[in-house]
């Protein structure tokens, strides 16, 4: 499977569709239809540069072949101020749920109900 396949099924995991992404992202589908169809290394960086900020991937991994996240999720070892940072951040973030974005007041439920979990387990 090339590396264009496997961004378009990347981009179809997160969203209902192709188009669906285009929407939401801003980037027009004949500029993603062109990335499928000349490639990812004939296509100019400023257009991978947004495709990879939209999806939160890193574009030196697209080059290489892969699809690496540019998202570092908290580890067990990180300090608890840096996980609530962390979960902080997530509300200023487009996040979806089976397609659908989620609501600014979805969001805030995440981001407190989050934060009541590390505090408990600080607390333990």
């Amino acid at each position: 499977m090339t590396i264009e396949e496997r961004l378009k099924n990347h981009i179809n995991s997160k969203y209902e569709s192709v188009n669906d992404f285009c929407i939401r992202s801003g980037i027009p589908n004949s500029t993603l239809q062109t990335v499928f169809t000349r490639g990812i290394t004939n296509t100019s960086s400023k257009t991978i540069f947004r495709v990879c900020d939209a999806l939160d991937l890193d574009p030196q991994s697209l080059y290489a072949g892969e699809i690496r996240s540019t998202k570092r999720s908290p580890r067990s070892d990180d300090a608890p101020e840096d996980v609530i940072e962390y979960i902080a951040r997530m509300e200023n973030k487009t996040l979806t749920y089976k397609g659908e974005e989620l609501t600014s007041d979805q969001k805030r439920m995440i981001v407190f109900g989050s934060r009541i979990a590390v505090e408990m387990s600080i607390k333990e």
